[in-house]
């Protein structure tokens, strides 16, 4: 392909009439790639590194069941915010290419200059993962809480990180490496405050105690493979705990600030109060004005009128808002969900299972096909309490790159291309496995797929597939527009001179309405005797021919 472009200069090679000249067989490179499917169950024994990698890739896994010490009882944290969360469902954000609890930790080093660093002797869980940071690999990270005994209020987690390192020249007697640390809850709990500034602490911490959807799942599936009984316990108990007390606007936060975080000391009326601030300031807060009139951004900009220091500031306080938003961000993504489906839908029934007479191939301008792709990977971004950042795959660097090289390569503007559903996904697919060729350094196309998480192959399927369904969807409302255009100027017939004069008659002067007058005035005549009688003629329908001297 890279050949063909050369000779004939730049070239879109995602038309599918440019990619015939190149002899690409599409069909059978789609099949294949669609085929073949890995789970998210797959084995790490599976996966390898490219020569150009710099990270290392650390999963994690709550609550495991195997390190936790015999006759001790498992602890599990209440859901974070699970009052004002709504209750997960599966089928609306689960099912999300079912990616693992994984974040990618930067290396100083890639694979091909790394060697296997040396061992700490401290026995801290912060420097056991700060030194994954050293060369690439994978590592495991399995953690549990427990009660060892029924007399114990606090639980004890335990951290078991199993890791193998990949190296440019690997040792196999310590490739593999298993460390342990035991730590009670307020050393965890030190831990846990670092989860602003570091990526997998944020993560661990919202694993242990299921901030998200996805890790709410997680958490009960791992329970039901070792205690279906306990599971359904421990999901009915929060079933009754989700959305009690849901905050409808940012205006309620401060309300809430005000009444909880800060003392009354004076009651003016019913509606007025006066508030004593963390600056040890008064301020006079209208309930009625705060909940009806305030927008939101003068409530997040509220500040003391003495020393002008802001009303919300606490990480409570935004934790609050946070959780607003969130829901509006559910609710507006279920709305632009249910529209990709139904466009999906229509267009797997019109392209993909339709009748064999019916055209399969659609032409598109490049730029119309660009904004289809850049908005069916914007479709994937999900609020926060459903999945982490750092294992969303909308913002991984491969993505990012094959983004930036799609808009490169679709800069034709509004020149046409032709697209052929199956054909297309085979060049989609084709292109991206060229770009992650060139990105990770691996020279064979099919040893790319496990340098990659196991499930990024259905992210890029789900991500061309939604593109293709909006771009034919953009066709297709564009061709119902013109018709309704060409409707609007549709000619009337000769026949309907009288009735396109009436029209005329009432856009000018407006509807006239029939009056009935017995002439009262001059008399009671009939009506009848008030119309003349008109006969006609064979010259009203008949055009006299002039005569010519």
């Amino acid at each position: 392909m890279g050949t063909l472009a050369a000779q004939l200069g730049q070239l879109n090679m995602l038309d599918v009439d440019n990619a015939a000249r190149a002899q690409i067989n599409m069909d059978d490179l789609a099949g294949s790639f669609q085929s073949y499917c890995i789970t998210a169950g797959s084995p790490p024994a599976s996966r390898n590194m490219a020569p150009s990698t710099k990270h290392h890739q650390l999963t994690l896994v709550f609550p495991c069941f195997d390190i936790i010490p015999q006759g001790a009882k498992l602890a599990l944290e209440a859901p974070c915010n699970i009052e004002q969360r709504e209750r997960p469902r599966k089928d609306v954000f689960f099912e999300h290419n079912h990616p693992e609890a994984m974040v990618r930790l930067p290396t100083y080093t890639d694979v091909a200059n790394a060697s296997i660093p040396r061992f700490e002797q401290e026995n801290l869980l912060e420097s056991m993962v700060e030194r994954l940071t050293l060369a690439p690999g994978f590592s495991t990270l399995n953690v549990a809480s427990y009660y060892r005994t029924d007399q114990q209020t606090t639980p004890t987690y335990r951290f078991q990180l199993l890791t193998h390192w990949v190296t440019s020249a690997p040792n196999p007697l310590f490739a593999n490496e298993t460390q342990s640390v035991e730590v009670d809850a307020a050393e965890w709990q030190e831990i846990r405050a670092q989860g602003a500034k570091v990526r997998w602490v944020k993560l661990l911490e919202s694993h242990i105690n299921r901030a998200t959807d996805f890790s709410y799942f997680r958490v009960l599936e791992r329970l039901e493979q070792h205690d279906p009984e306990y599971a359904r316990r421990e999901d009915s108990l929060c079933n009754s705990l989700f959305d009690r007390a849901p905050y409808p606007s940012i205006n309620h936060v401060l309300k809430i600030r005000l009444s909880m975080k800060s003392v009354r000391r004076v009651i003016i009326d019913s509606d007025q109060d006066i508030y004593e601030l963390p600056c040890g300031h008064q301020f006079m807060c209208n309930d009625t004005y705060l909940m009806c009139a305030t927008s939101e951004d003068e409530c997040l900009a509220a500040k003391c009128p003495e020393c002008g220091q802001k009303i919300l500031h606490k990480d409570t306080d935004m934790m609050r808002i946070a959780m607003v938003r969130d829901r509006r961000a559910r609710e507006h993504y279920k709305c632009e969900f249910a529209l990709l489906k139904q466009i999906t839908t229509r267009f797997e029934q019109e392209v993909m299972v339709g009748p064999a007479f019916q055209a399969t191939k659609f032409s598109i301008q490049c730029k119309d096909f660009c904004d289809a792709l850049l908005a069916a990977r914007r479709s994937f971004r999900l609020p926060a309490t459903v999945m982490p950042h750092t294992i969303n795959f909308v913002d991984y660097p491969e993505t990012i790159v094959i983004r930036d090289r799609l808009v490169g390569n679709l800069s034709h503007g509004f020149k046409p291309m032709t697209v052929l559903r199956r054909s297309t996904m085979g060049l989609l697919i084709n292109f991206a496995t060229e770009v992650l060729k060139e990105f990770t350094g691996v020279r064979d196309a099919a040893d790319i797929w496990t340098v990659l998480p196991p499930s990024y192959r259905g992210f890029l399927i789900a991500w061309f597939h939604r593109a293709l369904g909006l771009a034919h969807n953009k066709v297709k409302r564009s061709e119902h527009q013109l018709s309704q255009l060409a409707e609007n100027f549709y000619v009337q017939k000769p026949d309907d001179d009288i009735k396109l004069g009436y029209k005329l008659d009432v856009a000018v002067m407006g509807k006239r309405h029939k009056r009935i007058s017995l002439h009262k005035s001059f008399g009671d005549v009939p009506l009848e005797k008030t119309r003349i009688p008109y006969t006609f003629k064979e010259s009203d329908w008949k055009r006299e021919e002039p005569e010519y001297i």
